[in-house]
């Protein structure tokens, strides 16, 4: 990079440098900016750019020095950064972390030390940044949890680490806690005493952990709690049906099918049917056989808008694995799974469903037999269904054939990529029909 590379662009507010090679920064690359946004991620940097920051201290709001080879920091290098408000450190090279190391930046409110073999004192590390709204120490080799008086966090990460239990807080310790990701530790149980200090908390990731019961008990004092995942426990050997009841603002599920637990000691429709508030499901298939049956039944709340079932154990959908859906609209999304085909009267199950979308993508389906649709699969076409000539293509995915179909029921839809695609699905109108290419009211 030149010397004076950006000097005296004084309109310039956003410097995004990330996937280089660079090693280091000119000291005169900021001159005369007002420069608020700096994305270095993914370089060779083996040391802060403190020079080159020094241009713009001023100005610069958000840092971003992730993927890089930084190996130290001490208190000198955010010195002449005293506005920072967004700081990521993650995925370096980082080991002892000196307790003052953040003194000069009280203004913090989001920092990412992820991915980073971290050797500190935490509770002294953050002394000096109070206003901190977001954590992040994901995968920083932790095998205790960090003593954190942090009264203003709102969303604190420690995945990926080797807890094995939270410790007891106090009532100030993180009183705002909303957010807490402690998938992939080491956690035989859950910290249920931990939940009363955290009032507010209202989402919560405890897959990829060694838990082996699962009772009302273990989310007891978690009255606000709106979004869960429980996933990828394959320790798991118990399972209360009751054991979410006691949610009564949960909206939002992440959850599997647990085969290897006695069916009469776990079923998953059973643990999601007293869930009154739930409106997203995403529910793991992992069946040996292949086959979705009866595991979802009851799990079909008054307020349910999207129902996910995803896995790649799953390959064979049945006829009654949906008995009792009713709603006026929902979105059936069946993604990431070695689904081929499509029952024949596959709509018939959902009678009772006024608006029914369908999100098709990223299965093993060669096809999608009129008979899966319409009673009649031999006039198909009277029907209303038309296909669209063209492709449906998006930012980096293969191009894929579009169907929308439409009946006389208002059940649309279609997004069928015949390849892997991760676009949104494309929604068609349900209140018109179209004949000869014309649409009619």
């Amino acid at each position: 990079m030149q010397f004076g590379q950006f000097a005296g662009l004084g309109g310039l507010r956003v410097v995004d440098l990330s996937y280089n090679t660079l090693r280091s920064l000119p000291r005169d690359a900021f001159e005369s900016t007002s420069i608020e946004t700096v994305d270095l991620s993914h370089n060779e940097f083996v040391a802060m750019p403190t020079s080159a920051l020094t241009e713009a201290s001023a100005s610069v709001r958000n840092l971003n020095l992730a993927y890089n080879r930084i190996e130290h920091l001490d208190s000198t290098m955010f010195a002449n950064t005293p506005h920072l408000l967004s700081l990521s450190l993650a995925h370096n090279r980082l080991t002892i972390l000196p307790d003052n190391i953040f003194i000069g930046l009280g203004n913090l409110m989001h920092l990412d030390l992820s991915a980073n073999s971290i050797r500190a004192n935490y509770k002294e590390l953050f002394h000096y940044v109070q206003r901190l709204r977001t954590l992040r120490l994901a995968a920083v080799e932790a095998d205790h949890f960090p003593a954190l008086l942090l009264p203003r966090l709102s969303r604190l990460d420690v995945s990926g680490n080797a807890l094995r239990d939270l410790p007891h807080f106090n009532s100030v310790s993180m009183p705002h806690l909303l957010h807490l990701n402690l998938s992939a530790n080491q956690l035989e149980h859950l910290p249920a005493h931990s939940w009363h200090y955290w009032p507010r908390l209202k989402a919560m990731d405890i897959s990829h952990n060694p838990i082996r019961v699962l009772t009302k008990e273990s989310f007891d004092g978690l009255d606000r709690m709106q979004e869960l995942t429980v996933q990828h426990l394959p320790n798991l050997t118990r399972f209360d049906a009751d054991s979410l009841a006691q949610l009564g603002y949960l909206t939002r599920l992440n959850i599997q099918s647990w085969p290897s637990i006695e069916k009469f000691k776990f079923r998953l429709g059973s643990v999601v049917s007293g869930i009154s508030s739930l409106r997203y499901l995403s529910a793991r298939i992992n069946e040996p056989n292949g086959m979705l049956t009866d595991q979802i039944l009851g799990a079909f709340g008054p307020k349910l808008k999207e129902l996910e079932l995803t896995g790649p154990a799953l390959r064979e959908l049945t006829l009654d694995a949906f008995e009792g859906v009713e709603s006026y609209e929902l979105l059936l999304v069946v993604r990431d799974t070695s689904l081929d085909r499509l029952p024949d009267d596959f709509l018939d199950m959902f009678s009772n469903v006024a608006h029914l979308s369908l999100d098709l993508r990223n299965n093993r389906l060669r096809g999608l037999a009129p008979e899966a649709l319409y009673k009649n699969g031999s006039a198909w076409e009277r029907t209303g269904t038309r296909i669209l000539q063209g492709t449906y293509t998006s930012r980096n995915a293969p191009p894929a054939r579009l169907f929308i179909c439409l009946n006389e029921k208002g059940i649309n839809l279609v997004s069928l990529p015949l390849l892997s695609c991760e676009a949104q699905p494309v929604v068609a109108d349900t209140t018109r029909r179209t004949v000869d290419g014309h649409a009619t009211d």
